[in-house]
This record gives structure tokens, sequence and C-alpha cells, in this order.
């Protein structure tokens, strides 16, 4: 069998051999392309490096810019100006009621006006008002706040008025069930089982559960217990599982599903029965 140089001998006996562009076809579209590129001038890449950083004293690098000092305020942030705005509203003398310094109890606060003269609309304009500090814990102005809310919640008027406020007052709720404070968390518990009394105020509350109740799922459903209690008053485990129990009497044939789906360790309190 003859080998591969005797057959090229044979077959370009003048050692012309063809080349590969003359036996394969060419792509010219490819091959125009390939040399457009060839042709280009080259780029530099440009990388984006931070300011005042030793990168920036590298080739093809470029500093970005700082950020804006104007940043928009997060939610928390938002929160505590919502909140805040009960202390520019007593520091501007917007509110009905004053401290009286040098007297202690009760008889610290004093109302500028006659609560029986109040007009409903005059009441629904001030429940969100004091609502509004309920979440403060700094005096005066907490005191003014839990205070002033109670004496409203101690007057006469058609319930219609508090559902009508009742977004305002569970979002100011859920917001002192959170504070660290144990008692304003007592105080708050105590101003839910002041609403839930009024009729048709328990019914209309049950909505609002999904926003007021998840506080207390870490505090009294969470397993977690204090042997010693140094705090006067009932403890405050005890003060939720009786809120708890309000809520379900008053609220309607609705109200221990919903509390069940917040709180999954809840027993009804007709079970005890």
């Amino acid at each position: 069998m003859e080998s591969q140089d005797e057959l090229d001998e044979i077959l370009f006996p003048s050692g012309d051999f063809p080349r590969a562009s003359t036996i394969l076809p060419r792509d010219i579209v490819k091959q125009n392309i390939r040399e457009s590129r060839l042709l280009q001038p080259r780029r530099d890449t440009v990388r984006e490096v931070p300011p005042f950083s030793t990168q920036t004293l590298q080739r093809n690098t470029r500093a970005v810019s700082l950020p804006s000092m104007r940043q928009a305020k997060t939610a928390e942030q938002k929160q505590h100006d919502e909140w805040g705005r009960f202390r520019v509203l007593y520091e501007r003398n917007e509110l009905p009621v004053r401290i009286i310094h040098g007297v202690a109890g009760e008889k610290a606060k004093a109302w500028l006006v006659d609560g029986r003269s109040l007009k409903p609309e005059h009441i629904a304009a001030l429940i969100p008002m004091f609502a509004c500090g309920i979440p403060l814990v700094d005096q005066p102005y907490r005191f003014i706040a839990e205070r002033g809310l109670n004496d409203l919640l101690d007057l006469e008027f058609h319930p219609a008025i508090l559902i009508h406020c009742m977004p305002q007052l569970v979002r100011a709720c859920r917001a002192g069930l959170y504070s660290f404070d144990i008692e304003k968390k007592k105080e708050v518990l105590n101003l839910i089982s002041r609403i839930t009394k009024r009729d048709i105020c328990g019914p209309a509350l049950v909505p609002f559960y999904r926003q007021l109740l998840p506080p207390l799922r870490s505090t009294s459903h969470g397993g977690l217990r204090m042997d010693v209690r140094y705090a006067p008053g009932r403890p405050l485990d005890e003060m939720i599982e009786l809120t708890l129990n309000e809520l379900e009497r008053t609220g309607g044939p609705n109200a221990f599903i919903n509390i069940k789906y917040i709180i999954p360790t809840y027993t009804s309190v007709f079970d005890a029965l």
C-alpha cells in the first residue's frame, strides 16, 4: 500500500499543493464581519470604582458619584413622625387640655373646655389627636394622651363616632403594644377593653385583629414566662389573656376564629365554663 507522500507526488507532481481556501467554500459574510472588527479601533473598557479609593489611580476607571444626602424616609421614621405630631399639637396649644404644675395625680390635668358641651364632630376630631400620642413614653405627653383619651371615652356619645376613629385607634394601640415599657402595654390593654365594652364596637373591631393582635403573640402565647415579677398590679400575660377573652365575648360569632388565626395557642373562654 502506497504511503501518503507517494500519493501526493503522484497527484501533484509539481509540488504545488492546493490551499484550504481553494478547497473549502468561503463564507463571505463572516469574513467581512471579521475583517471589519479587526479594522475597528480598540476601545478601552471603563470600570466604575468607589470615590476616594486607590482604585481611582488605575487606568480605565471612573469614580462613581456620591449618593444624595437627602434620602427618602423609612417606614419607621415616618411612623415616629406620626406619633411625634402629638408633641407639636401640645406645644402649639392646639389641644384643649393643660398640665397644672405642682399638682399630682388626676388633678394635674385641666380641660380648657367642658366635655359635656362638646359636639359629636368635635369628639370625632379629638379622639384621633389624643390617639396619636398613645405610643409615646416621655412625659408629659404620655400622661396627657392617656388621660385625655380616657376622659373622652367617659363622655356620652354615639358609638358610630368611635367606629369612625377605629383605624387611628388600632394603629396607635398596635404601636403601644410593641413598646418596651410594660406599663405602656398594660395601659393599651385597658384602652382596648374599654373600646370593646362600647355598644357595637366589639364586632367592629374584629376586622382589625390582624393589625392589633400580632404584638400579643410574643408576650402571652410565645412560651416565655417570668418566674419573678416586680411590677405592681396584674402580670402582663394575665392582662393579655383577659383582654383576649373580652374580645371574644364582645366580638360576636366570628371573634374566636379570628383570634385563633392570629394566636393559635389561644383557648376559648367558653370552653372553661
